[in-house]
């Protein structure tokens, strides 16, 4: 099954493999250069205070000034967990249930295959393929820093992301067998995510408990290239663990292309506002536009409150002015919006 996954896939499993540890490694120079350019970088950690910030990105950790790994690590540990997550809910949703929506996994399993050796030879991909991308990140950023970002700090960075990433996989293994659809898979495994997301936000603005409770929160928690605390990764390998232990059994007790969870019948008539094939799909799509909207509308508003800093965190940088003064084009705050 392993075998079989790896040859259907081989092309976009490489391409995501590499392009991913390349992209989160050449990163590396582009925060080499905001420091190296930076006059004040008491102003580039005072930005990274502002609430908003730390509503987006995670608290800080540095009194007043950034070292290489310390700036990759706060301006990068949110946004690497949360594209890993994004990429392993999609890759076992699509090898599980949407497989078993299909009728193909019926197939395969009419030949001498176990019945949970769809799911194992899955989750072991996804797990070779985080492992690799963790290698590539460790190896790869003292490399191209020159050895200002040691391997240690590095290997705790990498773990620590995709770690996360895989737990991920093993959510959506998890609402795969609960769920009756691929489409239901997605949806539940990325509203905990995006519930991790908000957890740690708010935790991290008023209430260190909450930013405990998510996987996410306990990721900013290990302190990357400040002092590489190891026991929020050792926490999220024990949730791993746990979702193992559920998600078997529930693979096991249920029926080929049965769920947990029954979808509700619906209305026995379709709306009037349904005219069309186009109002159809807007129907259809109706939560994911609501969803996506208050995503934009939250995200505006930590944007909009941080306008009142922008200019001082401009100016502490020569890279960053460069790239957005243009004489006559506006305050610099105009031209960054």
């Amino acid at each position: 099954m392993v075998g079989f996954i790896l040859k259907h896939d081989r092309i976009s499993l490489s391409i995501y493999t590499v392009v991913i540890a390349l992209f989160m490694i050449f990163l590396v120079p582009i925060f080499s250069d905001i420091l190296n350019t930076s006059s004040n970088h008491e102003a580039l950690v005072s930005t990274m205070r502002n609430p908003a910030m730390v509503a987006m990105v995670g608290p800080v950790y540095v009194d007043s000034t950034y070292t290489l790994g310390s700036i990759y690590a706060n301006y990068m540990t949110v946004f690497t967990g949360l594209i890993f997550a994004a990429w392993n809910i999609l890759f076992v949703t699509r090898h599980t249930r949407k497989e078993e929506e299909q009728g193909s996994l019926e197939l395969v399993q009419s030949l001498t295959v176990g019945k949970v050796a769809n799911l194992t030879a899955t989750l072991v991909i996804a797990f070779a393929v985080n492992t690799l991308i963790c290698l590539a990140m460790t190896i790869g950023f003292p490399l191209i820093s020159n050895g200002e970002m040691d391997l240690l700090a590095s290997f705790n960075f990498s773990l620590a992301t995709t770690l996360f990433g895989f737990l991920f996989a093993l959510v959506a293994a998890f609402f795969a067998q609960l769920a009756t659809t691929s489409r239901m898979t997605n949806s539940l495994s990325f509203l905990l995510l995006m519930v991790t997301y908000l957890l740690r936000a708010a935790g991290d603005l008023s209430n260190e408990t909450l930013s405990l409770i998510s996987p996410l929160g306990l990721i900013t928690r290990t302190k990357s290239f400040i002092t590489n605390d190891w026991r929020p990764i050792a926490i999220i390998a024990l949730e791993a663990l746990v979702l193992i232990l559920v998600a078997y059994p529930l693979a096991i007790g249920r029926d080929l292309q049965a769920g947990i969870l029954r979808e509700g019948k619906g209305r026995t008539t379709i709306s009037p506002l349904v005219r069309g094939i186009k109002s159809f799909t807007f129907h259809l799509q109706k939560y994911q536009f609501l969803l996506w909207a208050l995503v934009v509308f939250s995200f505006s508003g930590m944007y909009g409150s941080i306008f009142g800093d922008l200019e001082g965190f401009i100016e502490s940088s020569d890279l960053i002015k460069g790239m957005l003064a243009v004489e006559g084009a506006g305050s610099l705050t105009d031209q960054f919006i």
